[in-house]
């Protein structure tokens, strides 16, 4: 258990943090898996560490300053066996829900289709996903630039659109999509 930051009310309550999966087909509906995730600084013990290794270093309590300090301390951390071992089982989100997929395929559970939070966007996550020939379903945060590189986007008349650079910010995106690229779906349609 560690304190958490909570996007609701910006709070960092005392609290479990899981990464889920749950398998839902119709009216079926059970979970699959779980993992705990925990943070490498709970894990690490980091505070105390860089106290022992850094004593007159002040760790703050800004996220920046603090990823700063991180990047600045870090490597001579894990030079210390103890810290190092301490750091080993830290696993990110991402990596704990890759293997929940990887685990539901080994029990095979019958999905074709994973959906997921839009903080689990990331290439890793989505690099399984294609090697496994998953579909995947999440929302991009507006913000959240694309590598342009990997698709082409045509305009309502079948023209290539030339896009501003090797990455775009989806909402900078959306706009440029023409109407005929968007159809109706029905719920339960197999295309």
């Amino acid at each position: 258990m560690d304190r958490h930051y909570n996007h609701r009310d910006g709070t960092y309550p005392l609290a479990h943090n899981p990464v889920t999966s749950l398998y839902i087909s119709g009216p079926v509906r059970f979970p699959v898996g779980l993992r705990l995730y925990r943070r490498d600084e709970e894990l690490t013990q980091w505070e105390a560490a860089v106290a022992q290794h850094f004593p007159d270093l002040k760790i703050p309590t800004e996220k920046k300053a603090r990823n700063r300090l991180h990047r600045q301390v870090d490597s001579v951390l894990r030079q210390d066996p103890e810290f190092r071992g301490r750091h080993e089982p830290f696993r990110t989100k991402i990596a704990l829900a890759i293997e929940l997929v990887e685990e539901a395929i080994r029990h095979k559970v019958p999905f074709g289709v994973v959906v997921f939070d839009a903080w689990y966007v990331a290439e890793d996550l989505v690099r399984v996903l294609a090697r496994r020939r998953k579909a995947w379903i999440s929302l991009l945060n507006k913000n959240r630039g694309l590598e342009t590189a990997s698709f082409h986007l045509r305009d309502a008349n079948g023209w290539p659109l030339k896009l501003p650079g090797p990455h775009i910010a989806v909402e900078e995106l959306v706009p440029l999509i023409p109407a005929t690229a968007y159809r109706p779906v029905k719920v339960g349609e197999h295309t």
